[in-house]
């Protein structure tokens, strides 16, 4: 039973993650963020991520340990995007390279890429929680 509350809690995390992708990322599309040499990939990045979430949630049905591990990967492709919405000084610092606009502050908290953030990290946390409890249950059942 705790498994299925798990994938239940993990999948209502992925809505909430895939809604809030596309709400930050929908205006990205065609502009120079997302033909940059560094911001390019990060886009491509979330791209592929949204397409994983909505197969995870598909496969969530049948295949639950499986949907766990793409929710855990589109977790990880969202995240360096994340982390360049919420701090863009030290990420450009770590990067390095030209950046044709200018760094306004080194930290920009706002709401939305917050709650992004938190939910990025209860997916991937929720994700690896499914998987390893179900490899103990596995372990547990062959002895």
């Amino acid at each position: 039973m705790k498994h299925r509350a798990l994938t239940l809690i993990l999948a209502v995390f992925s809505l909430i993650s895939v809604a809030l992708s596309w709400k930050l990322t929908i205006g990205l599309g065609g502009t120079e963020f997302s033909g940059g040499r560094i911001t390019g990939p990060l886009y491509s990045m979330s791209e592929v991520a949204l397409l994983l979430f909505v197969l995870s949630l598909l496969l969530m049905i049948r295949l639950p340990r499986l949907g766990a591990a793409l929710i855990g990967i589109a977790s990880l492709l969202c995240l360096p995007l994340s982390l360049f919405f919420i701090a863009p000084g030290p990420f450009s610092r770590m990067v390095g390279g030209e950046w044709s606009v200018p760094l306004r502050s080194n930290f920009v908290l706002r709401w939305w890429t917050v709650a992004w953030q938190i939910s990025l990290a209860a997916c991937l946390a929720l994700s690896f929680a499914i998987l390893l409890q179900r490899n103990a249950q596995d372990s547990n059942d062959s002895e």
